[in-house]
């Protein structure tokens, strides 16, 4: 059974598709679609990417083949905002959050008292994704046009991808043939 994963990131000049086969941690540009749109959001069903839908301020596009080819949808569905806090379940729980300082990640256990995750200057904070098959992994991208990931629930990160246009949207989905 092959497995793949589809990671759709928004930035100010269309939508960048990455593409992780065999999900073994090498991702490959598939391309940049809608180049000349400020995308706002983007959402995937986590067991069926292939179908995303993406936002601008006032228009949305819809893809069934992975990117591939965009259909605009008349009337444009309500907008979805990107995530600025995530939980992740399991043991232990925590919730990881852009800071009041957006240059900052923040993770807490208990919903009380945080701290801040060392990763580094990378710049503001745009949004996050947790993955829903993969209790464990997060993706964070910057406004800076970088995209990072953590495998453990936002103890360590590792720069994904850099040198895109800044980010304003993520989603993941995973594809099983």
């Amino acid at each position: 059974m092959a497995q793949a994963q589809l990671l759709y990131i928004g930035t100010e000049q269309g939508v960048v598709l990455l593409s992780n086969p065999g999900r073994i941690d090498r991702w490959i540009s598939v391309g940049i679609e809608l180049a000349d749109q400020a995308i706002a959001a983007v959402i995937c069903q986590a067991d069926a990417p292939m179908q995303a839908t993406v936002w601008n301020s006032n228009q949305a596009w819809q893809t069934k083949d992975g990117g591939q080819s965009w259909q605009a949808l008349e009337p444009a569905p309500s907008l979805i905002a990107p995530s600025q806090s995530i939980e992740l379940t399991g043991q232990p729980p925590a919730t990881i959050r852009i800071a009041s300082d957006p240059n900052q990640l923040e993770r807490s256990s208990d919903g009380e008292s945080w701290q801040h995750l060392a990763i580094g200057q990378v710049g503001e904070w745009s949004c996050l994704i947790s993955v829903a098959y993969q209790i464990d992994s997060i993706y964070a991208a910057t406004k800076a046009g970088q995209v990072w990931v953590s495998s453990d629930r936002g103890r360590t990160w590792a720069l994904l991808k850099q040198q895109l246009a800044p980010i304003t949207a993520l989603a993941i989905g995973r594809v099983i043939s």
